[in-house]
């Protein structure tokens, strides 16, 4: 069981929950003076109490793509709390009110850069606050991984994940997903002989031997660690046996590994 987490993201004022839902799911709640923004409300059974015990006024739902486990609490949540539901132009995300598109947009009170990820689903947004350099990443990016291809190419999400690595390094990244070990076993698994990977697994794993989660995670660890942020890293072509292999081809192979570790 994963804990409930709250930080603060710059004083006592301005507060971050990460809610853990559905087993393996996080949504994400930003709270200043007692308004609030959620991102993907998979569950409204699950943030409801907090924005209750927590006098919070939910204003806005930011949701990163349509499947039900990132938006199965938009409804209710707009009828109990009479926020508005905004994220890319998809008929599937119930509820949607605001079409985003990508590029800096003003939410609540907050300004953030709304980046276009397709590969997952198509499409998909990610969310960036460049005020605190956090990033909220849907099931684009992950804490060691990335997300499958249901939707979009294997082209699409090479140029997705690009786009992230643009962010500054200093970027904590808040993914849709717990699959943080997994995910960093698969990297291990690639390159046993890799100390990089080989620390941040042990620090996962003390993470969640303690029910803590392993999100956020930094940019600079991610670009470092995770293989594919890595489809030109010398060390990772040549344990693929990729030498000469360009990056769409290395991820190519690689989410093939991965879909079956």
């Amino acid at each position: 069981m994963i804990d409930l987490v709250k930080t603060y993201l710059e004083n006592d004022r301005v507060q971050l929950f990460q809610i853990p839902s559905l087993g393996d799911n996080y949504i994400y709640l930003i709270a200043e003076d007692q308004k609030g923004i959620a991102i993907d409300a998979g569950d409204s059974e699950e943030i409801l109490p907090i924005l209750i015990r927590e006098n919070i006024t939910l204003q806005v739902i930011l949701s990163t793509h349509h499947h039900m486990d990132h938006t199965a609490g938009n409804c209710l949540l707009k009828e109990k709390t009479g926020c508005q539901v905004y994220g890319p132009d998809d008929q599937r995300i119930p509820c949607l009110g605001k079409k985003l598109k990508e590029g800096p947009q003003q939410v609540g009170p907050y300004q953030v850069e709304v980046i276009s990820t397709p590969g997952h689903t198509c499409p998909h947004y990610v969310y960036y606050v460049p005020k605190w350099k956090i990033l909220f990443s849907g099931d684009t990016l992950f804490s060691g991984g990335c997300g499958r291809l249901f939707e979009g190419s294997p082209e699409e999400m090479v140029t997705s994940l690009d786009k992230i690595t643009k962010l500054p390094k200093e970027t904590k990244i808040y993914c849709g997903h717990e699959y943080s070990i997994k995910n960093v076993e698969f990297a291990l698994s690639l390159e046993p002989s890799n100390i990089a990977i080989q620390i941040r697994l042990q620090k996962l794993l003390n993470l969640r031997s303690n029910d803590k989660p392993g999100t956020p995670s930094l940019l600079s660890e991610e670009l470092e660690t995770n293989p594919f942020l890595r489809l030109n890293s010398p060390e990772l072509l040549k344990a693929l046996n990729l030498e000469g292999a360009t990056p769409l081809e290395v991820f190519i192979c690689l989410r093939k590994m991965k879909d079956i570790f």
